[in-house]
């Protein structure tokens, strides 16, 4: 049996005599018997469980008082936000969606007179861009 088999019966009390001889002539015997002769004097601190379940009843009950109401948000609310969010969409969509925009562009050789809406005119000489 080896070293941790018989330190583990030791500490349950589950030894043989045969294997308690074998664990007296161990050298971990003597220092292994002051820890556990000094740790089975060792006691826990006793609980008051009356005051301690008193201090948690009373700390509820301050959480509880102190503790807001969550405040409710009025469906208008989500509406409004809801219908300007879309008009804000419908107004950009407009915005990007605007096919108004003419660009002429001319070639090498190439001369071209062009009638703007307002009523004046442009002539283009060749490699040129009008963008209106």
């Amino acid at each position: 049996m080896n070293k941790e088999d018989l330190i583990h019966k030791w500490m349950n009390d589950s030894l043989s005599s045969e294997e308690h001889k074998t664990f007296k002539s161990m050298p971990e015997y003597q220092s292994l018997s002051t820890i556990r002769k000094e740790t089975d004097k060792m006691q826990a601190p006793a609980l008051d469980k009356e005051s301690m379940l008193a201090s948690i009843v009373e700390n509820n009950k301050k959480a509880s008082e102190t503790k807001e109401d969550p405040k409710v948000t009025p469906i208008w609310k989500y509406i409004s936000s809801a219908i300007a969010a879309s008009l804000i969409f419908l107004i950009g969509w407009q915005i990007l969606q605007n096919n108004d925009i003419t660009d002429i562009h001319t070639t090498i050789e190439e001369e071209l007179a062009v009638e703007l809406p307002d009523g004046s005119s442009v002539i283009l000489r060749e490699n040129s861009n009008l963008t209106y």
